[in-house]
C-alpha cells in the first residue's frame, strides 16, 4: 500500500485473505449481520442480483471502502462488516455449487477455525467455524439451507436466538434462489478468486494509513 496517500488499496475478498494474509474478525462493538434480515428482502435481493450480474457478465463491481484496524494479522473492520460477511457467504456458496469446496477450505481454514469470524457472540463464531468445515449438498428432504443446517448434528437449537446466524441462513437461501435462475456457462467462483482481474472488489484502508 502506498503510505503517501489515504486512498487505500483495491482488493477482492480473496486477495484480502490470501495476498494480504489477513484473517477477518468482526468485533464486539459491531452490530449483528443485518443484510439477511427478513425485513430487508428488497435491499438484499437488489444487492445479491448486482453481485451475480457482475459475476455472470464479468463486469466489475466496486463496493466502496472497507476500513479497520490490523492487529496480529487480523483485520478488525469498523466499516464494511455487512459486505464482508456477504462476500464470505458467497464464496462458501459458490464453492459448493461449482465443486471448488476443497479450494475454499484451503484458503479459509486455519486448522479447523474459519479465517472469517464474529466476536459478537460465541454462537456466531462457532457457526462460522462449522460452516467452513462442512460441505452441504441440499436434497429433496432438505431443499433449503435453513432446513438442512438446522437439522445438522453440529447445529444447536439455542443458535435460533442468534440474529447473525439467522440472517446468514436467509442470505444463503437468497443465493440459492437467485443462482437457480441464472443461465451462465462461466464459473462464478473462478471470477471471485481471479487474482489478475477480480470482478468484485472494495477499497481496503488501514486506519493507521489514513
Amino acid at each position: 500500500m502506498d503510505k503517501n496517500n489515504n486512498e487505500g488499496k483495491k482488493l477482492s475478498f480473496y486477495q484480502l485473505i490470501t495476498d494480504e494474509k489477513l484473517n477477518i474478525e468482526i468485533p464486539i462493538i459491531q452490530r449483528d449481520y443485518a443484510q439477511g434480515r427478513k425485513a430487508a428482502t428488497s435491499i438484499r435481493n437488489q444487492f445479491v442480483n448486482a453481485l451475480f450480474d457482475s459475476l455472470e457478465k464479468k463486469s466489475s463491481l466496486h463496493l466502496d471502502f472497507v476500513y479497520g484496524n490490523v492487529k496480529e494479522s487480523k483485520l478488525i473492520p469498523l466499516d464494511g462488516q455487512q459486505r464482508l460477511t456477504t462476500l464470505f457467504l458467497l464464496h462458501w456458496f459458490l464453492a459448493i455449487k461449482e465443486k471448488k469446496f476443497d479450494h475454499f477450505q484451503e484458503f479459509m481454514l486455519d486448522g479447523r477455525r474459519s479465517k472469517f469470524t464474529y466476536e459478537t457472540r460465541l454462537s456466531s463464531r462457532e457457526f462460522c467455524n462449522e460452516l467452513v468445515n462442512h460441505k452441504i449438498e441440499l436434497s429433496k428432504d432438505f431443499p433449503t439451507y435453513e432446513k438442512y443446517i438446522k437439522n445438522c448434528n453440529w447445529y444447536f437449537t439455542t443458535w435460533d436466538r442468534d440474529p447473525t446466524i439467522q440472517s446468514m441462513l436467509v442470505m444463503l437461501d437468497t443465493f440459492r434462489e437467485l443462482y437457480n435462475k441464472l443461465d451462465s456457462e462461466n464459473s462464478l467462483y473462478d471470477q471471485l478468486i481471479d487474482f489478475e482481474n477480480p470482478t468484485i472488489t472494495f477499497q481496503f484502508l488501514k486506519l493507521k494509513d489514513f
